[in-house]
C-alpha cells in the first residue's frame, strides 16, 4: 500500500514538472524544472529497486540539460 502511493506521488510530481517544463515562458526556470523532473524520475527508479538506472539517468540526463540549455539561457553562443 505504501508503495503505490509513494508510486502515483512520483508520477503526479514527474507529470506536473513536465508540464511548467513546457508552459513556463523563463528558459531559466523551465531548466529547473526539468532538472526536477529527472530527480523524480531518479526517485522512481529507487522505488523500483534500479539505484544504478537512476544515478545513470539522473547525472547523464541532468548534466546534458544543464550543459545545453543554460547558455543559451544568458545569450552566450
Amino acid at each position: 500500500m505504501g508503495e503505490a502511493i509513494a508510486f502515483y506521488t512520483l508520477s503526479a510530481f514527474i507529470l506536473g514538472f513536465a508540464i511548467l517544463v513546457v508552459t513556463t515562458k523563463d528558459t531559466v526556470h523551465s531548466v529547473l524544472f526539468l532538472v526536477l523532473d529527472f530527480l523524480f524520475v531518479a526517485a522512481l527508479y529507487v522505488l523500483l529497486q534500479a539505484p544504478f538506472v537512476a544515478a545513470i539517468e539522473f547525472h547523464v540526463m541532468a548534466a546534458a540539460a544543464l550543459g545545453e540549455r543554460m547558455p543559451f539561457a544568458h545569450g552566450f553562443d
